[in-house]
């Protein structure tokens, strides 16, 4: 059995599923987008920009429900920049080279898993001028706060 441990990382297998299932849904919906974009013959920034709204969708909805501060507004492992590639891929090889389905998914797959992987294995990060943890954090605790005191005034 070959061993895949330097491509995949450290740490056991069961420490890596999440990290497996995040970069899953990365992949599903960054294909999904791309193909949607694709059949309403959307341009290239179309495309992109479906692609990326149903990459990372799911992962910054997850993040605002526990309450975190999404990744895409954190430095981190090129958390966009996959979903990017991945679309920015598919893209290119339907409209500039004609290539049909099912190789456009395993190339839009391949180019992203690679870039999240490289990112991950070699710690590589986007860098952000300024953390803006503070920025979406301020509007959502005073929605709390007026919440709260909405609720004392009702006596709820």
């Amino acid at each position: 059995m070959p061993d895949f441990s330097a491509f995949l990382g450290q740490g056991t297998h069961a420490l890596m599923l999440p990290a497996w299932l995040e970069l899953t849904a990365i992949v599903v919906g960054s294909l999904s987008g791309s193909l949607v974009a694709i059949d309403r013959k959307l341009d290239m920034t179309g495309c992109v920009a479906l692609s990326l709204i149903c990459g990372l969708g799911g992962g910054l909805l997850r993040d605002v429900c526990l309450g975190d501060v999404p990744r895409i507004f954190q430095t981190s492992n090129l958390y966009a920049l996959c979903a990017l590639g991945g679309s920015l891929t598919y893209f290119a090889l339907h409209d500039l080279a004609h290539v049909m389905n099912p190789w456009l998914a395993i190339a839009c797959t391949l180019v992203t898993v690679a870039l999240r992987r490289a990112s991950l294995r070699w710690g590589i990060v986007s860098s952000t001028s300024r953390d803006h943890t503070d920025m979406v954090l301020a509007p959502v605790r005073r929605a709390a706060e007026r919440a709260r005191g909405h609720a004392k005034r009702h006596g709820e």
